[in-house]
C-alpha cells in the first residue's frame, strides 16, 4: 500500500532527497519501515515505527542505512536488527522484496559509485504476477522486465528487532 501511496507523490512526513544521489534509498527504506510498523501512520516514533539506532528517519533527515543503498545492503545483511533473506532470481520475488541495481556501466569503467563496484540503485517489488516495481527517483513504476544492462542483488526483509 505505501508504495503505491508514495512512488509518485512524497510523504511528507519525510524529507525527500531532491540532490544528485537520489530519493531511492529513502523511499524503498521507508517501504519496508512501512511494512514492519503493521501500517500506522499517525505517527513517526522510533518505538513504534520499528526504526532502530542505526536505520532511523523522519522530517529532517535519515541515518546513512536508511538514505544510502550500500550502507542499507550492509546494515540489512551484517546480522544485526534486520533478519533477511538474500534471493537467487527473480522467480523468487514477492511484493516487498528489495531489488538494488548497479547502473550506468560495469566495474572498472569511469563513473563513480559503479566503477568501485558499488550498488546505487534500490527499488521495491510492488505485484509479485507482474514483477511491477515502485521507485521514487525517478518517481514511476517500473518492471523487473525494464531492467537492462544492470547487475542486481535481491534481498528479503524478513523481520526487524
Amino acid at each position: 500500500w505505501y508504495a503505491g501511496a508514495y512512488t509518485e507523490a512524497s510523504n511528507p512526513s519525510f524529507y525527500r532527497i531532491d540532490d544528485w544521489m537520489g530519493n531511492c534509498a529513502n523511499f524503498t527504506s521507508q517501504c519496508i519501515w512501512y511494512g514492519f510498523s503493521q501500517g500506522s501512520e499517525a505517527e513517526i516514533t522510533r518505538s513504534s515505527r520499528q526504526m532502530t539506532a542505526t536505520w532511523y528517519a523522519g522530517d529532517g533527515g535519515g541515518s546513512p542505512a536508511w538514505e544510502n543503498t550500500e550502507a542499507f545492503w550492509t546494515w540489512a545483511t551484517g546480522g544485526g536488527d534486520m533478519t533477511v533473506q538474500m534471493l537467487q532470481g527473480a522467480t523468487e520475488l514477492q511484493a516487498g522484496d528489495l531489488i538494488q541495481l548497479r547502473t550506468g556501466g560495469m566495474p572498472g569503467g569511469s563513473d563513480g559509485d559503479v566503477a568501485e563496484g558499488k550498488y546505487n540503485h534500490s527499488l521495491l517489488v510492488v505485484d509479485t504476477e507482474t514483477l511491477m516495481l515502485a521507485q521514487n527517483s525517478p518517481a514511476c513504476f517500473a518492471y523487473y522486465s525494464d531492467l537492462l544492462n544492470v547487475q542486481t542483488r535481491l534481498l528479503r526483509p524478513i523481520s526487524i528487532g
